[in-house]
């Protein structure tokens, strides 16, 4: 293909299939940072007071309706 007086040969077909590999490698490296970093902070966060403390102190669990309601025969 032509642009610009240029032949551009990764805008063919054949040309994005010879960037699928390269682009694919570059993506994984940026994902498993982001990854790893999105695990640490939950790691951390998990371990501080504010997170473990509300569930025991959490007001118990009222019926549903449902199954509150009086059977009819």
């Amino acid at each position: 293909m032509t642009l610009l007086g240029t032949r551009w040969s990764f805008l063919t077909l054949d040309g994005l299939a010879h960037m699928a590999m390269p682009t694919l490698n570059l993506a994984l490296f940026k994902i498993s940072l982001v990854i790893r970093l999105t695990r640490a902070g939950v790691r951390e966060t998990m371990l501080m007071d504010y997170v473990k403390s509300p569930a025991p102190r959490a007001s118990p669990r009222r019926a549903s309706p449902s199954s509150t309601s009086s059977r009819t025969s």
